[in-house]
């Protein structure tokens, strides 16, 4: 007799999770493959407070004692945050939304505004504020993306209120983290301002303060580091500087990135309206930065559970001749979609990879023909395809449920 592989109590969402993306923290951070900008600004980062810290720090704190202090604790605030900042917008969950089944897929394509159902470009119309809204169906999630939603291509997984994917945080900027990428970009802002400020007023009182007169020179051999520091602090200001500025005013208009460079709502678009407006700017800015967080829609540490196979029990072959099914299971007879009617219909709980039919399965003594619907991705399993045997005090494989 055949049963189910037991569910792995210990495996959770994030080892089974579809997409191009990588956990780690027993699925507390997530970030796409391609990291190592991320990993590259971190670097930079303890450059520049290594120095800032060696030279501009000491020297500012002994030369303007006691107001001096400032400095350091300003740049110990100043790298905490943008730390902070950047860890939260480069490691957790931007606002993946979960695959549909096929089966799910299916019936959603079923709803499309077109006639044909294998269309690549699938689209459904709702309204928002009497404004009509396209919803596009993708097909790698089998879902109709949510207003504002986007498929990453880096990613592979759709986003809610996709804004765009961001090299240098190594993940999607939406939903759930693009307050934090706000933030970061205007922290790292003021600390390059920061930074450059303390660089010239080392330099400078250095340089009043020579003992041997030689000024500039005195200054430099004593403070090397600021030099350094400078450079890297005003080149990256002025790309800090545009982002930071593009993203004021995108909050400002209640747009993401994605629909400003589509023209969604811009004067040759369809509807210029945006739906989305929270009526004033500043409305806008209290949603983005002072909203509810969102939950994540994923559940990385949850535990995992398989995507339920439908069985269709099209007959029962009970010692030669087809007959009715076993009394076991409820009857109910939808049609397949080769119009032949079902005796029974379960709900298969299994893990195991199945294929499109299987027979000969023994279940309660009987052995029945069974047809399966294709599921969107496999599961782990035996590698011979085969069921493992469970024991009295597990679930049942086979879960009963009445269609009518």
């Amino acid at each position: 007799m055949s049963s189910a592989k037991l569910i792995d109590e210990n495996v959770k969402n994030w080892e089974r999770f579809p997409g191009n993306n990588r956990f780690c923290c027993d699925g507390r951070a997530m970030s796409a493959r391609q990291c190592h900008i991320l990993a590259f600004l971190f670097v930079l980062f303890g450059v520049v407070a290594c120095l800032f810290f060696a030279f501009d720090a000491r020297h500012l704190t002994v030369l303007l004692w006691p107001y001096g202090v400032v400095f350091p604790i300003v740049g110990v605030i100043v790298l905490f945050y943008s730390t902070m900042f950047l860890l939260k917008a480069g490691c957790i969950d931007p606002g993946f939304i979960p695959r549909a089944t096929a089966a799910e897929g299916a019936y959603y394509r079923s709803l499309a505004d077109s006639d044909n159902p294998n269309n690549p470009a699938l689209m459904k119309s709702v309204k928002l504020k009497g404004i009509d809204v396209k919803l596009k169906y993708c097909h790698t999630c089998n879902i109709y993306r949510p207003p504002r939603g986007s498929h990453c291509s880096i990613c592979n997984n759709c986003c809610e209120h996709f804004d765009h994917h961001c090299p240098w945080v190594g993940n999607c900027v939406a939903k759930r983290n693009y307050r934090y990428f706000y933030l970061f970009l205007n922290t790292i802002l003021a600390g390059c301002i920061f930074v450059g400020g303390s660089n010239i007023a080392t330099i400078v009182l250095l340089s009043l303060n020579s003992p041997d007169g030689t000024g500039i020179v005195y200054a430099l051999k004593t403070s090397p580091g600021s030099i350094l520091e400078f450079l890297i602090s005003a080149f990256a200001s002025l790309g800090v500087t545009g982002m930071a500025g593009f993203h004021t005013c995108l909050i400002a208009s209640f747009q993401t990135t994605n629909e400003e460079i589509k023209g969604t709502y811009g004067t040759q678009a369809v509807n210029t309206e945006n739906p989305f407006h929270r009526g004033n700017i500043c409305k806008n800015f209290m949603v983005i930065l002072c909203g509810p967080f969102p939950p994540s829609l994923i559940n990385a540490r949850s535990k995992w559970l398989p995507v339920e196979e439908e069985v269709l029990y099209k007959t029962a072959q009970i010692d030669g001749p087809t007959q009715e099914p076993p009394k076991d299971f409820e009857s109910s007879t939808p049609p397949l979609l080769d119009g032949s009617p079902l005796h029974n219909r379960a709900t298969l709980t299994g893990t195991e990879p199945l294929s499109q039919s299987l027979e000969g399965i023994e279940i309660g003594g009987n052995t029945v023909e069974v047809e399966i619907l294709p599921r969107l991705t496999d599961g782990p399993g035996n590698s011979d395809g085969s069921l493992q045997d469970s024991s009295d005090d597990t679930k049942p494989f086979l879960e009963h449920h009445n269609n009518d």
